[in-house]
């Protein structure tokens, strides 16, 4: 067999066009270090003959996963909660007192423009029982390490450390720690903390006040908090008596939407104060979400409007009618009060209630507004198991 044709046997080979550059090469070099004796002639077609075969095997093995690619895992579907175990439930029916909707001003970096497409979805890996006690989650050893790590960022060391039915509870210097399984943890300050500009005011504080006050917590507790770029989370709600009860707290505000979305529902440090405006408490929230259950496809707030209104909605308020006008505002959420099986997103809409329909129990100030809180799951219908 001559040289030429046996080259030309080679390049009828058809396969990757990687792997017929390797296999030609290999080729050529053992054609230029032998001559092809006559004798071999039937052996040599042979040869080619079955190294062809073998590469258009190989190529048909990786061609057929890009011809026919392989189909999706399918997503689980996921139970959505009775309305006794939806957020706040365990706090009474969950009701908002403002004078107008748009004093409810959070720092929840959705808006109703984001148009997102899918949303994560996390199983919940320390469920709370009927009691609200953790029955899985961070172990012993676990909680202690969180100890250890919470006390150097105070630098402290843990000691007194005690196991109790919901995690454990340790002192550090000026401050009492306590972790639970869930693994969100509180720091509780020995004597109430002074802070700059907030406690020498002799009123209640404004959001300018408190944002200053937490920007130089977020300084003081720089290793504890671990923020590099916050986001602030600072509104109020009013007592019956007319009084604002504000809540502080920040999240990391870096990355994209879906990011910073997750980081302000799962990853906050807040502040609470006393009646003096003094530091009394220091809470992580930190759940437990490695365990990602897939991206869901999501409706778009209207949609979710229209469902509010057909009553196919969540909600701890006893059953009120109410229109379309009564609904004032619509954020995203994620309901983390621990009872869920997922942790999943809805929209959380609030509804100007009847005057009739106020919180029970002594009267609450005239000028005053109830606004029901009701929830829609945000995850397409396909995927809820209703």
């Amino acid at each position: 067999m001559k040289k030429d044709k046996y080259i030309e046997e080679i390049n009828s080979i058809t396969a990757g066009e990687e792997f017929k550059k390797r296999t030609r090469q290999m080729l050529l070099q053992e054609v230029k270090k032998t001559k092809i004796p006559n004798k071999s002639r039937i052996w040599t077609k042979k040869f080619l003959a079955a190294i062809s075969f073998c590469l258009l095997i190989g190529a048909a093995a990786l061609l057929t996963p890009l011809i026919h690619p392989k189909e999706p895992a399918a997503l689980p579907s996921l139970p959505v909660p009775e309305n006794d175990y939806i957020e706040g439930a365990h706090g009474g029916a969950e009701m908002l007192l403002f004078h107008h909707i748009d004093e409810l001003n959070r720092g929840n970096p959705w808006h109703e423009e984001a148009g997102l497409e899918t949303l994560p979805v996390f199983k919940n890996k320390a469920p709370r029982d009927s009691a609200g006690l953790p029955q899985e989650g961070l172990s012993r050893e676990e909680m202690y390490a969180k100890t250890e790590k919470i006390a150097h960022a105070l630098d402290g060391t843990p000691h007194s450390r005690e196991e109790k039915d919901y995690g454990v509870t340790a002192k550090s210097g000026d401050y009492r720690l306590r972790v639970d399984k869930t693994g969100t943890v509180e720091i509780i300050p020995v004597d109430p903390i002074s802070i700059p500009g907030l406690t020498d005011l002799k009123h209640s504080p404004e959001k300018m006040d408190y944002k200053h006050a937490l920007t130089k917590l977020l300084e003081k507790y720089e290793k504890l908090a671990g923020i590099e770029k916050p986001g602030y989370d600072i509104w109020h709600t009013y007592t019956i008596e007319g009084e604002k009860n504000w809540r502080v707290s920040a999240y990391e505000d870096s990355g994209d939407l879906e990011e910073r979305i997750i980081n302000y529902h799962f990853n906050t440090i807040s502040f609470s104060f006393d009646h003096n405006h003094q530091l009394s408490r220091v809470r992580l929230f930190q759940p437990d979400i490695r365990e990602k259950v897939g991206d869901y496809p999501v409706i778009c707030p209207r949609e979710a409007e229209q469902l509010l209104l057909k009553g196919k909605y969540y909600t701890t308020l006893p059953e009120i009618p109410f229109e379309e006008e009564s609904i004032n505002k619509v954020e995203l959420t994620y309901p983390t009060s621990g009872f869920e099986e997922y942790f999943m997103p809805y929209y959380k809409f609030y509804v100007k209630l009847p005057s009739g329909e106020r919180q029970a129990g002594p009267e609450v100030a005239e000028d005053l507004s109830s606004f029901g809180v009701y929830y829609v799951p945000a995850v397409e219908k396909e995927h809820l198991k209703l």
